[in-house]
């Protein structure tokens, strides 16, 4: 089944635009989806950016994994004990659960 954008919806409080795409059997047409924003009479595909959270609190290593802080060492440590102190403060990575949401903060 092939599908094809009949027309545009425009969100005036957001300046947003979206492509409504309807199915149509038989016609062989290329998909096209875009999300982007008006100016004027012009449209543009809005740029993937990092979040700014993200980028200060984790980096990519070259082998793929994604390296970060352990939490727990900020404040209140004085009923934790030693050991504990002691391995929160080294450095863990991203677990594969989660990577699907780093990919996405991050853009890699």
């Amino acid at each position: 089944m092939s599908v094809r954008i009949t027309d545009d919806i425009h969100f005036a409080s957001s300046n947003i635009s979206f492509g409504r795409i309807t199915s149509v059997p038989g016609f062989e047409a290329q998909t096209e989806w875009t999300v982007g924003r008006l100016v004027g009479e012009r449209s543009y595909v809005v740029k993937a950016k990092t979040h700014s959270g993200a980028k200060k609190r984790m980096r990519l290593l070259s082998s793929g994994k994604v390296k970060r802080k352990q939490t727990g060492m900020r404040h209140l440590l004085s009923p934790h004990k030693s050991k504990g102190k002691r391995q929160a403060g080294k450095t863990a990575y991203v677990h594969s659960a989660n990577m699907n949401q780093t990919r996405r903060l991050l853009n890699f």
